[in-house]
């Protein structure tokens, strides 16, 4: 689902126009206070319809992406009175040599095998 819909001024007028299948173009939103490595999505037409999910735009992010490599495309959009956090479904590629790349920091690492065990 694409994130902060809501937040996105005229949003709701762009996501008429929206169809499944369409191409979504991605874009750094570097000056985003909450979050320096979030990704908008916008349409053919300029207009911006939501944000990648943050935890995916932070590991394209940590990988050093090329934006142009990576695809967003609408599978499905829900009008009202479905909620705007539901509004818009996507679906997203990448070129499969960053795929290797992706999941592998640190807050990903598996538990210590000690780390549930405990005291008698």
């Amino acid at each position: 689902m694409a994130r902060g819909v809501r937040h996105l001024p005229e949003c709701e007028k762009a996501l008429e126009s929206v169809t499944p299948g369409n191409q979504l173009f991605v874009m750094a939103d570097v000056q985003n206070e909450s979050n320096g490595a979030a990704l908008l999505l916008r349409t053919a037409s300029k207009h911006v319809v939501g944000y990648f999910p943050d935890h995916l735009a932070n590991e394209l992010h940590d990988a050093h992406a090329d934006l142009a490599t990576v695809r967003a495309t609408v599978s499905r959009v829900n009008p009202p009175p479905a909620p705007m956090l539901h509004r818009l479904l996507c679906h997203f590629t990448c070129p499969s040599e960053l795929g290797g790349q992706l999941y592998r920091g640190k807050r990903y690492h598996p538990l210590s095998a000690r780390a549930t065990e405990f005291a008698a």
